[in-house]
């Protein structure tokens, strides 16, 4: 009965695997990538082979995020999970992206263990953010400036009230 099945479950998992939108990264918790889907290629930038060949999770990683990882990596030898967190990435052109992360460890123990990890661009939201924080802080200083501007005037026109 088993067999029956393994075809179909295995075509499952790769179409499921092949969605567009979301990254898939196969590793083990030492940092070697074992496998990518086509999506987390087109987010990093780099191939499968490539993925696969030598490269480090560290050297994809921000600098300023490495630590962010290596607690995410903590939490899944020690439990098989963690918490969805998000950081920067860095492309195989050196440009930066922002990834929301979702990893659960399948098997094994400690460093060796092998997991897997769901990730959404999340760039464009990261940077509409960013964009409506500046927005809100120009709006605050204009309302500041206007209210100093305010009470200037108000107390010009005070003054000249006692003048006259």
């Amino acid at each position: 009965m088993h067999d029956q099945y393994g075809p179909r479950i295995q075509e499952r998992l790769r179409r499921a695997l092949s969605i567009e939108t979301v990254g898939v990264l196969f590793f083990d918790l030492d940092g070697r990538m074992r496998d990518a889907n086509a999506a987390f290629e087109r987010m990093s930038g780099y191939t499968r082979d490539e993925l696969k060949a030598a490269l480090h999770w560290s050297r994809l990683t921000a600098p300023e995020f490495l630590d962010v990882t290596a607690r995410a990596a903590s939490e899944l030898a020690e439990h098989g999970e963690c918490s969805p967190y998000e950081k920067q990435m860095i492309r195989k052109d050196g440009s930066r992206w922002w990834g929301l992360f979702a990893p659960k460890r399948l098997g094994g123990n400690g460093r060796s263990a092998e997991c897997v990890e769901f990730i959404l661009d999340i760039t464009q939201t990261k940077q509409t953010e960013d964009r409506l924080r500046a927005t809100l802080e120009e709006q605050r200083r204009v309302e500041s400036a206007l209210h100093d501007a305010e009470r200037a005037v108000e107390e010009g026109g005070a003054r000249g009230d006692r003048r006259g």
